[in-house]
């Protein structure tokens, strides 16, 4: 159990773990396979792991977007997240930028998850 300073770092933690792994989360490359699947409709989260564990990390789901290479290079890709800034709609650089090294030192990972839609009864 954690409290909800430590989450996203256990989240970080979890994620590429066997345990995550089995329930279905895969690693992604990077920011731009990250915008890439979330705009196929795949779950997509990108999270940090503070290096102060007495502090809290972060996680994000990524958003369709029609972002360009250059903008998902300079900005990444588009999130939307709740939490000390809550935004429907924003970068990954704002959203984690009350952690400078996550984006700034490319620190943030990125994990996706299919998910299967139940069929329509007809």
């Amino acid at each position: 159990v954690h409290s909800a300073i430590g989450l996203a770092n256990a989240q970080f933690d979890w994620l590429p773990s066997e345990d995550g792994k089995a329930k279905g989360w895969s690693p992604v490359k990077d920011g731009f396979a990250a915008q890439e699947l979330a705009n196929k409709g795949v779950l997509v989260v990108a999270v940090y792991k503070n290096h102060d564990p007495k502090k809290s990390g972060h996680i994000a789901l990524i958003r369709p977007s029609a972002k360009s290479d250059a903008e998902i290079r300079t900005e990444g890709p588009q999130v939307t997240q709740a939490g000390g800034t809550n935004m429907n709609s924003g970068t990954l650089k704002r959203g984690f930028a009350n952690h400078p090294t996550a984006f700034g030192k490319n620190e943030v990972r990125y994990y996706s998850h299919v998910v299967e839609f139940p069929k329509s009864e007809k």
